[in-house]
């Protein structure tokens, strides 16, 4: 089977996330509960209360991204803040949503199309940013797995997906991996900023290489 180029395919996806707001892309009106959420998503789908006022009084302006499956790749706030209006008012004007039905050829695609909307639909956080990395270098792994192919380090190619720096993939990558559940949870919520974030990473970096280092010596002292 012929290898698939992942950054092509990656680029040609962000011109058609770009391009799919036009006003003669199709909308389809579809059910709400006919439409899930992809479990997929990572992004933050809280503080559903002024997206549901401005619902009720304006609809859905911006239709959703749905699959040809009904499984959500962008808009997941929309669909809950409909479906809470929906269950609560029992207003037929919520129980349809305006929806873009996008044909993902494979898993990888799919995950393209959900990162790429969800990225450029709105300011993301830092906590955001640093799934993003994430996500980008497991899709990486899962795309040679299923066949496509890719030049260069993972880390510089999440770099050019994300439009940043490979350190500041780096840095994302070691507040990930060092930083415990209560720090991520801070850091999530908005209370740690990234560089506070950044710096506690390294410093449990340095004292579990600086704690590992003392077992060391105590077994080989035992051993003696």
């Amino acid at each position: 089977m012929a290898k698939k180029d992942f950054m092509a395919a990656f680029l040609r996806e962000r011109e058609q996330s770009e391009a799919v707001s036009k006003l003669d892309t199709e909308v389809t009106m579809v059910p709400v509960s006919n439409v899930t959420g992809n479990w997929k998503n990572f992004y933050n789908v809280d503080d559903l209360d002024d997206l549901m006022a401005s619902i009720r009084i304006r609809g859905v302006l911006d239709p959703i991204n749905i699959t040809d499956h009904h499984t959500v790749i962008s808009g997941h706030r929309r669909l809950a803040a409909c479906k809470r209006l929906f269950e609560e008012t029992g207003d037929e004007k919520f129980k349809m949503i305006p929806c873009i039905i996008r044909h993902p050829e494979d898993d990888v695609e799919e995950e393209m199309m959900l990162i790429e909307a969800n990225s450029t639909a709105r300011v993301l956080t830092s906590f955001e940013l640093m799934e993003q990395a994430k996500r980008y270098d497991a899709l990486l792994v899962k795309a040679k797995d299923q066949g496509y192919e890719y030049e260069g380090r993972r880390r510089d190619i999440v770099a050019k997906m994300m439009k940043v720096g490979p350190a500041k993939v780096g840095r994302y990558a070691a507040i990930d991996k060092h930083l415990n559940e209560n720090w991520k949870f801070l850091f999530q919520q908005g209370e740690v900023s990234e560089s506070v974030a950044y710096e506690i990473s390294i410093a449990i970096q340095r004292i579990t290489a600086h704690s590992h280092m003392n077992e060391t010596n105590q077994s080989n002292r035992i051993g003696e």
